[in-house]
């Protein structure tokens, strides 16, 4: 039998250009471990750095915030100022046992509830999203968000 586990599926993802004259080195190993090796140009490097899995309030807030209100499962460029923004509406709702964000109901979207995989998630997204701003060698990435369901 197949076993099919669906649901609300999310990514944040760093994009860094790397320049086939301003960064060589790096475009060579690029081209090479991308078995492109015998193109010349240059390269654009996608990597999922956070992920979550139903939590819909989250979700809520990228598609109020990032998407203009349409959720279509589609990829959506984010700022880093927008990222600083919800990390501080999780830092202050987690400090303060505050639900700010409103869970988001949806297509296997998980609970509505505000119990404890609410308040797990909201801590995860403030670990996550402060390694993300902190990190130095993402200073130069554009992100984007994409969710699947």
């Amino acid at each position: 039998t197949l076993e099919f586990n669906m649901g609300l599926d999310m990514h944040l993802i760093a994009e860094k250009y790397i320049g086939e004259f301003t960064n060589k080195e790096a475009n060579e190993k690029v081209r090479k471990a991308s078995g492109f090796s015998s193109y010349t140009g240059s390269a654009t490097v996608r990597v999922e750095i956070a992920y979550w899995r139903k939590a819909n309030q989250i979700h809520g807030w990228f598609v109020d915030n990032v998407q203009a209100g349409v959720d279509d499962c589609g990829t959506y460029q984010i700022s880093r100022e927008k990222i600083a923004e919800l990390l501080e509406l999780c830092e202050t709702a987690v400090r303060e046992k505050k639900p700010i964000l409103e869970p988001r109901s949806g297509f296997f979207f998980g609970s509505l509830d505000v119990d404890e995989y609410y308040w797990s998630d909201m801590e995860n997204t403030v670990n996550i999203l402060s390694k993300i701003l902190d990190d130095e060698k993402l200073s130069d990435c554009d992100f984007y968000y994409h969710s699947s369901w």
